[in-house]
């Protein structure tokens, strides 16, 4: 993978349920939110190291449409396919509906030597933005990382050619690398 130019990096030492290490309101109650959602709605978080056939199909569509929505390079499934099998630490977080389709994916790169997660590719769609789901997605791999004592989660990249996006990221508390 391509590491771009500069990033945004968050200790997951300081993330907390309480939601006290983010500083702008506005995020901390999309975050509150979008937990609420996935409670009201019978939806669930999870980490996967691997995702089946089905699952990739679905996320690769997610993914593809923030390619698109982004203007970035849209991969095909066999790509994720091929790249969650030949990088042993190519994992997933998801949030899935009650019907257990995946409705927000991200898939991570878990470095254990380095304590990190690197947050390499992000599929949803307009409903899960409408619902918030892509604020707790974040949070909650966030989280599980402190947990499972990953230190660093980066949030692959910050761009000028993307500024909002870039915020989002920023908003969860950290610091930027160039």
């Amino acid at each position: 993978y391509i590491q771009p130019p500069s990033t945004f990096i968050t200790n997951t030492n300081i993330v907390n349920d309480d939601l006290s290490h983010i500083t702008s309101s506005s995020h901390k109650s999309n975050i509150k939110k979008g937990l609420k959602n996935i409670e009201s709605l019978g939806y669930s978080f999870s980490y996967q190291e691997k995702l089946n056939d089905s699952d990739l199909e679905a996320t690769s569509t997610l993914i593809n449409l923030q390619a698109k929505n982004r203007g970035y390079i849209a991969r095909k499934t066999k790509y994720f396919s091929d790249l969650q099998s030949l990088v042993k630490n190519a994992h997933w977080f998801v949030i899935r509906n009650k019907e257990g389709n995946i409705v927000v994916s991200n898939l991570v790169i878990l470095d254990s030597k380095l304590k990190t997660c690197f947050a390499i590719y992000i599929g949803k769609d307009k409903s899960s933005d409408e619902l918030l789901l892509y604020y707790a997605l974040k949070h909650l791999s966030m989280v599980w990382c402190r947990q499972n004592g990953y230190i660093n989660y980066d949030h692959w990249g910050i761009f000028k050619e993307h500024p909002g996006f870039s915020d989002f990221k920023r908003r969860f508390s950290g610091i930027d690398v160039s």
